[in-house]
């Protein structure tokens, strides 16, 4: 990838804009009402997609306990797998303090 920037000549032009950009975030003064709403917002994103993976899962093994096959088990751990995802992302959020997210001076 760094051929195509090289071979096309943008490359320190835009190492100089990605420099620009990191720096003007370096100074920027943290508004930690903003940062706990973004982060608030992830929080809720994630949860949501993994309570909706976690109702497809519960359908599934409702469908292998009613009806068990070969089929409902594949479709039982397919569930499981989109379900796990989801959920791998929420772990992040439990041990999370408002200190831990904005610092203590927030």
């Amino acid at each position: 990838m760094v051929g195509i920037f090289r071979r096309s000549g943008i490359a320190m032009p835009l190492a100089a804009l990605i420099a620009v950009a990191g720096a003007s975030v370096v100074h920027a003064e943290m508004d930690g009402k903003a940062v706990l709403e973004t982060y608030a917002n992830i929080a809720e994103a994630n949860y949501s997609d993994a309570l909706s993976t976690a109702k497809a899962l519960e359908v599934a093994i409702g469908a292998l306990v009613a009806r068990p096959s070969e089929e409902a088990l594949k479709s039982a751990r397919s569930a499981w797998k989109a379900a796990r995802i989801p959920y791998q992302q929420t772990e992040a959020f439990r041990l999370a303090t408002r200190s831990s997210i904005i610092g203590k001076a927030g």
